[in-house]
Formats: C-alpha cells, structure tokens, sequence
C-alpha cells in the first residue's frame, strides 16, 4: 500500500485505493502537503539527476557552506527556474518532514502543564 500511495496522481491503481476518500488539495493541510510535495519531487527528478552527475564529476564544487544548488547555478550547470524548482522541491519535501518539529521551548513548557 505505501508503495501505491508514493505512486503520481492519476496512477490507476492509486486512484482505484483511493476512490471515495477525502483527498485535500490545499498545500497547508498534512496530507494535501504530501501529494504537493510528491508532485513537485517528481517533477524535479531530472533536476536532481542533474545536480548529482555535476557534482559526481566535479563540474560542481560547492565552497564550505555553500548549498549544492547555489553552486550548480553559478557554474552554469542549473539555468535559475530550474534552481528554483530544486529549491521549491526541497522546501516542500522539508514542510511534510518537519511537520511533527516542535521548538525545544515549546516542548519544555508542554512538559511542564503534564506533571
């Protein structure tokens, strides 16, 4: 099930397991993120193969600190859309990791209201 679920939106067998469901569409909302990012990851694929073959070959080098993307984009490698579709890609993939995050002060005053 978790491999249909990964599948592109149109996927026949993912439409079928998730005919009838209540699907979000809305980027804000957990699962609608999910489907959001899973589109924009998808479509960015060609960009990250991209991005890894110039790194792999040394076309790329990123300074200490500096990000992959910044890099491949001052090389030439990477035309400036395609940089930001890496970027939006990423954010979108960080937005669905990072949902349960929760800042450490937060976290101390919650335990506190517990005990």
């Amino acid at each position: 099930v978790a491999a249909v679920i990964g599948r592109a939106k149109g996927d026949p067998t993912l439409e079928e397991l998730l005919a009838g469901c209540y699907r979000p569409q809305s980027a804000d909302d957990a699962v609608g993120a999910l489907q959001h990012a899973s589109d924009l990851l998808g479509a960015a694929q060609p960009l990250h193969k991209k991005l890894h073959t110039s790194l792999k070959s040394g076309q790329v080098k990123p300074a200490a600190g500096e990000h992959a993307i910044d890099a491949a984009l001052e090389a030439g490698v990477l035309q400036a859309v395609e940089a930001q579709t890496l970027r939006d890609a990423e954010a979108a993939r960080r937005k669905v990791i990072d949902v349960d995050d929760f800042d450490k002060e937060e976290l101390k005053q919650a335990e506190g209201k517990v005990r």
